[in-house]
Formats: structure tokens, sequence, C-alpha cells
């Protein structure tokens, strides 16, 4: 039964992200040898003034590719989206470098992640980052929030009562920060995900494989490369299960193969050994199908296979498979709707209802009233005062 809840789930998702125009850009983006001719076809049916997010993607395989040869139709363009994303993070990137010198000062170590790292290691190819994410050691997260805050920043949701605020910020996995205009700037975690299983030593072990390097000004750390690769799978299944960046689960893959390909013995052991302490495997065999559904050369043919699943895990992919059928919709929409903004939309909705009665009755009272001359001059002179002598 696992294997036809994978494929229902793997078919769900294709079929609600990857249109038939990405899947020939991830064919030929994803091919060992693309060739010329194989991109004058491509181009030949594509519309890089519709298709954004993709062309950005289109970007990232011209710069892969030099030998290859694109129109001077689609060359600057391309060109100009990197430019596009790359100026528009510089901002968010401003403000992590700001709050890392204050972490360095007070010798907390962070992780780097996501996106912000993928910018550090690749600097040529930007994408869209809502905020930057970084990890922190589970006890020094109060002293990394505060820090933060000494900065200028704001907690997006905890804005109490001191002590609580602490207390509330150790109930979450990380806490989102805002700078002095409202806008989103950092994320500082201290377990990987909400309800992470053995979150705080897998924390810890992340921070003792990972590497130093001097980014953006600040030194910080980065996740081993298998770590990494481990933190963007299980991420996709977050993206996937959520509806939340969905073009983020594409450009996913780029990142993948750039570790895969920059790395001479790639430890996929480790990536498992990760899915095991945290207990993800079931999501680890998922993401792995979908990515092999969107680009098979990408992962090791049998790497899903290397995953056995407990009868336990089996049953949390069966349980998967119900919440898409019937529990995540109502849920998020749950999530979207509290009853003080339901209030507040009931009252909305009256006030409207009365002022449609309170208009109807003027409309047809003053339409009664227009017809007569003498009744019009008579509500005239009540309420415009002159001389008409």
């Amino acid at each position: 039964m696992s294997n036809t809840a994978i494929k229902y789930l793997v078919d769900k998702y294709y079929a609600a992200i990857v249109s038939p125009a990405e899947q020939r850009l991830f064919d030929l983006a994803f091919a060992a040898a693309p060739t010329q001719a194989e991109v004058d076809i491509f181009l030949r049916d594509w519309d890089i003034e519709v298709k954004n997010m993709s062309a950005l993607m289109l970007s990232y395989f011209m710069r892969a590719h030099p030998e290859l040869k694109f129109t001077e139709y689609e060359t600057p363009r391309l060109r100009g989206l990197l430019d596009r994303w790359r100026f528009s993070n510089l901002e968010k990137i401003a403000n992590f470098a700001k709050v890392a010198k204050a972490l360095n000062a007070a010798k907390i170590p962070l992780l780097l992640m996501r996106g912000g790292a993928m910018k550090y290691l690749r600097p040529e190819l930007s994408r869209t980052m809502g905020d930057v994410d970084f990890l922190v050691p589970t006890d020094r997260l109060d002293a990394a929030v505060d820090a933060a805050l000494a900065q200028g920043f704001k907690c997006k949701y905890f804005e109490r009562e001191k002590n609580l605020d602490r207390v509330l910020r150790h109930q979450h996995h990380a806490v989102d920060l805002v700078d002095a205009d409202g806008k989103d700037a950092l994320d500082i975690h201290r377990l990987l995900f909400a309800g992470c299983p053995n979150g705080e030593q897998f924390t810890a072990d992340l921070l003792a494989r990972a590497y130093p390097v001097t980014a953006f000004g600040a030194e910080v750390l980065l996740p081993a490369d298998e770590d990494f690769v481990f933190m963007l799978l299980i991420n996709v299944r977050k993206n996937l299960a959520e509806r939340t960046s969905l073009a983020g689960v594409l450009f996913t893959l780029f990142d993948i193969k750039f570790f895969l390909d920059r790395a001479s013995n790639f430890n996929w052991q480790q990536v498992l050994d990760d899915a095991r302490q945290i207990e993800a495997e079931p999501s680890l065999k998922l993401v792995i199908a979908f990515i092999r559904r969107v680009a098979p050369a990408v992962l090791p043919a049998d790497l899903s296979e290397r995953i056995p699943l407990s009868p336990r895990e089996k049953f949390d992919l069966e349980r998967q498979v119900f919440d898409e059928l019937y529990f995540t919709d109502v849920s998020l929409r749950r999530g979207q709707l509290r009853w003080k903004g339901l209030v507040r939309e009931l009252k909305l909705v009256l006030k409207k209802f009365g002022q449609y009665f309170a208009d109807k009755f003027h409309f047809a009272l003053y339409k009664r009233v227009r017809r007569s001359p003498r009744l019009t001059g008579y509500a005239v002179r009540r309420t415009v005062k002159g001389d008409d002598r």
C-alpha cells in the first residue's frame, strides 16, 4: 500500500506544480548532454514574457551551459532576470549581515541555511527570498533573538511581556523577525522544522558537522553537503504539503544537482541517517519519488529502495494520502479563518445589509419626492439657504 500511497501523492503534486512546458524545460536542463538543436526546438515554443519563474530557471540553464547559444531576444532578458533577483535580495542580505555580526560579537554560532546559503555558494544565481534563515544552538535562541532586537528588528508574532515572550519562543521551531518597515527579514531557527523529532540533538549534530566560512562580512557555518541536500529534500516535502513556495520546489533540483556535481564522493548514507534520526524516512521516500518523476537523472535510481519502512511509517504515508483527500484543505482554511476575524467580517456584512435596506428605502422616497415640484422645492429650501428675492 505504501507504493500506492506514494504514487497517488506524486501524481497529485506533479499535476499541481509542473506544467507540460516546465517539464520540457527540466528535460532539457537535466539532460546529460543537451545539444544546440534541442535548445533551438525548445525556444521555438517558449514565451519568456509569460513564463516568469520558469524563465528564471531557464536562466540557470543558460549560465550552466555557456557553450549553447540563445537568441538576441532571450539572452538579455534572461540575464536581466538574474540581475533583478540578485539586486532585490540585497536588503535581506544586509539585514542578515547586521545580525550575524552581532551574533559573532556575542559568540553565538549560526548555521546559514536555504536561500541565504545558496546566495553565498552561487552568487551568480539568485532566486526569490522571503527572508534569510539560519540555525542557532537551541540553548542560545534567546540570546540570538535579543541580539537581533538590539539591532532594530522586531518579533513578527511575539510582542508581549518579556518573560512570556521568551517562553513562547521555545514553543516554536523558529522566531520570525521583521525590519523597521514591517517587512520579513530573518528567521532564527532552533529546530529544523516544527515538531522535529529528536530536534535538539539534530541541531547539535548539524552544527558539529558544519564548516566555517566568511559570508557577507560575518563568520558563519554552512551545512555539510549531505546535510544541506537532506534539508533541501525535507523542505520540498513541507512546501508540497503546505502549498507554499511551489516555485522553490523546482529550484531545489538545481541546488541538489549543484552539490552532487561538486562532490567527488557524496555520501548518500548520511542523508539516509539524517532522515532516520528525525523520523523523516516516509517524507524522504516521497520526495525522492517526486523528484525522479520530474528529473529522473538527478538522484540515484536505487535511492528509494535503500529506505525500508516500518508498519508505522507505512501508516504515516497512508495518513498523508488521507490528509490530501480530506484534511489539508480544511486545515488550511481553518488557519486562515480566526474567530475574531469572522466576527469582524460578520459586522461588516451586517453593516452592508443595513446600508442596502436604508438605501432602498431612501431611493423609493426620493424617487417620489423628485416627481413633485412642491415637495422638491420644500426639500431644497430646508437645506439650501439663500436669497431668491
